[in-house]
């Protein structure tokens, strides 16, 4: 299970990055992360309280229990993720959410398309 994190941590940085390896197919990554192939999706960074400690702890199951899918990478400065909000009012849900989990300042991108070319966060969330 460590190594299935790990992995999906890597696939996440990847995406926010640019750098998919031809050998790794979008649909590869997609599978990888649990998110459909198509958008729209939402970008979210977080600051994080402290040194390996999540923004949004949970927030992944939280998601999921409201039927939104969602990848997150812990980096030292932000909790970053892409959340898939294709059914109508996903958004607004995967907001409300949010909202209940805040622990520190967060951002949320405009809506976008494709998968492969995320908004990227910024160093400090709104």
């Amino acid at each position: 299970m460590l190594q299935r994190e790990r992995e999906r941590s890597a696939m996440v940085e990847a995406l926010f990055t640019g750098l998919l390896t031809d050998r790794t197919t979008l649909w590869e990554a997609a599978d990888v992360l649990g998110l459909p192939t198509r958008g729209p999706y939402v970008v979210v960074a977080a600051e994080v309280p402290g040194p390996d400690r999540e923004a949004l702890p949970g927030i992944e199951t939280r998601l999921r229990a409201e039927q939104l899918r969602s990848a997150w990478r812990l980096l030292p400065d932000l909790h970053i993720g892409v959340i898939a909000v294709r059914h109508p009012g996903a958004d607004d849900a995967a907001l409300r959410i949010l909202e209940r989990s805040l622990t520190a300042p967060v951002g949320v991108s405009p809506t976008y398309r494709h998968l492969r070319e995320p908004p990227k966060p910024s160093g400090s969330p709104a």
